[in-house]
């Protein structure tokens, strides 16, 4: 019979998966899609609870009932996935819109709908697992996170130099190479880490950053600052521009940081040296060929860079062109390529034999799951934002916590470039900032 005292097997599984989850295409098992470590563990955590509550009814969730309005908010928002799930089905069944049969992906469209929803359904279990059994090993969660972080960032430091020197890479078990390369001085370089994609890898070392960060404010360990430098160059070598940009946003909130605690001497030295660092990452050329021509370029110029951010703001404003025709439940799941070419903005990037993404969560989740969809995620990302105001308001010691906070903005600028939510990773830092409001004890 399993019993929950705490359960050392969960807090064990928990401190695995989140060692693995950077490895979402390195270390993956290829069934038709990566089947990833820490799902696997996940599923296990699932298995085993479950028969805890069939076997022994002792499974309690009154650690839960503090933080209600962000588990209602999740549930509510999984309520409106559901129903968009359902009338993506019923679109597709009844073919109101002609579906091309290579627009439908590798399961089919009904069953990748269905996928979609069943990624959407694991992931917020793990987060309100991670609130569940998370309390007692937050810490142990955080450093299992770092450890895992600096292998994939070190990984990524080596695909970025081994590919600039022309030299082809070691890749780890469950790449089958798919490159996701960017071309700095007329140089090829890999980018991607132990993700398919540069700004999936970015995505999670902002967070991984923020984090090592927070446990240096926390410890003063000068571990920590070691691996914030590790991160801090680990990004760049992603050379994803929305993750520079936020490396930049939370080095200007971190001087903010600082700034509040001014009496120290370091601080003031971090107030001056902080922002000269963002000035000498500007003045750069690699900053200026990996964001400003990115942001700045025409179509006329004929690059990479221009190509890419035309064909972002292409699929953003297709994207909104498919939500005002179903402002309400949206096209369902992972069926925004479907819709593409019938909404397609710019006809210059209308294509066949390529199903597109918004790659943009806020327009994804407007234009496939509706404005319900839409606003119960901002209403979840905005109660736990209300939860540090709230603990703030009643006498709360601010102590480090806020720089956790610092980093779910950071999250928020990233999704503006992200294709999915359904990167276990970015549920996993939710979940960490959630057990960490209130929580100011130092580490050990």
């Amino acid at each position: 019979m399993i019993r929950y005292r705490p359960v050392s097997i969960f807090h064990k599984l928990f401190i695995m998966a989140y060692f693995s989850l950077p490895f979402t295409y390195a270390l993956t098992i290829n069934i038709g899609f990566p089947l990833k470590i820490y799902e696997m563990l996940f599923i296990v955590v699932a298995i085993l609870l479950l028969l805890s509550d069939l076997l022994n009814k002792s499974l309690s969730i009154k650690y839960l009932k503090e933080d209600r309005n962000i588990l209602y908010s999740l549930v509510w928002f999984f309520v409106f996935y559901l129903v968009s799930t359902v009338v993506g089905i019923f679109l597709i069944i009844t073919q109101i819109v002609t579906i091309p049969d290579w627009a439908t992906g590798r399961f089919g469209a009904v069953t990748g709908t269905m996928l979609e929803l069943g990624y959407i359904l694991l992931n917020i279990f793990v987060f309100i697992m991670s609130l569940y059994f998370g309390r007692e090993i937050r810490e142990k969660l955080v450093k299992s996170w770092l450890a895992g972080a600096t292998l994939a960032s070190l990984y990524s430091i080596y695909l970025l130099i081994y590919s600039a020197m022309g030299k082809i890479p070691y890749k780890l078990p469950g790449m089958d190479f798919h490159y996701s390369p960017a071309i700095i001085a007329n140089i090829l370089i890999i980018r991607q880490g132990t993700f398919m994609e540069g700004n999936f890898m970015g995505g999670f070392v902002v967070p991984s950053l923020v984090m090592a960060v927070y446990m240096y404010e926390s410890t003063k360990r000068r571990l920590y600052l070691l691996l914030s430098a590790l991160f801090f160059f680990s990004i760049l070598s992603t050379v994803s521009t929305i993750s520079i940009l936020s490396l930049i946003l939370f080095i200007m909130l971190y001087c903010l940081y600082k700034f509040r605690r001014i009496e120290q001497l370091t601080s003031v030295a971090f107030i001056f040296l902080l922002p000269l660092l963002i000035i000498g990452i500007i003045r750069t050329s690699f900053f200026k060929e990996v964001v400003l021509t990115k942001i700045f370029s025409t179509r006329e110029s004929n690059s990479y860079m221009a190509d890419s951010k035309l064909a972002r703001i292409n699929q953003a404003v297709t994207g909104l062109k498919i939500f005002c025709d179903y402002p309400i439940s949206g096209v369902g799941p992972g069926n925004y390529g479907l819709y593409y070419n019938k909404f397609v903005y710019d006809k210059y990037y209308a294509s066949e034999n390529i199903k597109h993404i918004p790659n943009n969560i806020y327009v994804k989740l407007l234009s496939e799951g509706g404005i319900t969809t839409f606003l119960t995620f901002i209403l979840f990302i905005a109660f736990i934002f209300l939860k540090y105001f709230r603990y703030r308001t009643k006498g709360g010691s601010d102590g480090t916590t806020v720089l956790l906070l610092y980093g779910m903005i950071c999250i928020m600028l990233i999704l503006m470039a992200y294709p999915t939510l359904n990167l276990t990773f970015l549920w996993a830092y939710f979940a960490i900032v959630v057990l960490s409001i209130g929580q100011n004890r130092n580490f050990a």
